[in-house]
């Protein structure tokens, strides 16, 4: 099976997001390519259909080609996006993981706010951030869910809670499976939309571990002192 597509960041204009998951048609002799085989997604920008299809079509391929090590690693940085499009990612990787045997590693690298950390990182079976990272999840927003239509429609507004019932039910329910906390602590949580450190994600149980980079100091090797014989 041929992958012919790839990920692009697209930077421009005033935009919510600072960057929006852009998939290219042709990527041959692209780099990413190299490293989807070598077992790395790279989850960076909005939570679109096109970061969707990207994880769709890059599983697809590893699922016949699977990592040498059993071991999936998304690197994920994003401010969130489409709640759609992070429910069917979340699928994906827990299905992938499901079907294959192959552990998928989540590695929220900067932020993962919104659908990134409460979609793409809780379908990770191990979920870890670097100790710098923001972590933050909150209640589905309207704009997601109202067309044109529907504001000219009769009714659309209890159409539109009914539909935001429905994606919180869904939320709660994977954060609770994830978290082991209660249905009121991760209401509070969404309620509030608070940022969260690494840290502190971890001890929500949001995340399994936080990535801490220690530095060793070389230590100078310490001389000798020839002793003296006495003459």
């Amino acid at each position: 099976m041929s992958y012919k597509k790839t990920l692009k960041h697209n930077y421009g204009g005033d935009r919510d997001f600072p960057s929006q998951f852009v998939i290219p048609k042709d990527i041959k002799n692209n780099a990413l390519l190299g490293h989807i085989e070598k077992g790395v997604l790279y989850l960076n920008g909005e939570v679109n259909d096109e970061m969707a299809d990207y994880v769709q079509d890059s599983l697809m391929l590893l699922s016949t080609e699977p990592p040498k090590e059993g071991i999936l690693t998304a690197k994920i940085s994003s401010p969130g996006g489409d709640v759609r499009a992070g429910l069917k990612i979340h699928d994906l990787l827990m299905l992938y993981t499901y079907e294959t045997g192959v552990i998928v590693k989540g590695l929220a690298i900067g932020e993962a706010f919104s659908a990134a950390s409460t979609f793409l990182l809780q379908g990770c079976a191990i979920r870890m951030a670097t100790e710098n990272c923001t972590i933050m999840c909150h209640n589905a927003l309207a704009l997601d869910f109202v067309t044109e239509h529907d504001l000219k429609s009769v009714g659309w507004h209890m159409r539109l809670l009914r539909e935001l019932e429905t994606v919180k039910q869904k939320m709660i329910t994977i954060l609770k499976r994830r978290t082991k906390r209660s249905e009121q602590d991760i209401l509070k949580m969404l309620v509030r939309g608070r940022d969260m450190t690494a840290k502190e994600a971890k001890e929500f149980g949001l995340l399994d571990g936080v990535l801490e980079f220690v530095f060793q100091e070389e230590k100078t090797p310490t001389k000798r002192r020839a002793s003296k014989s006495a003459v």
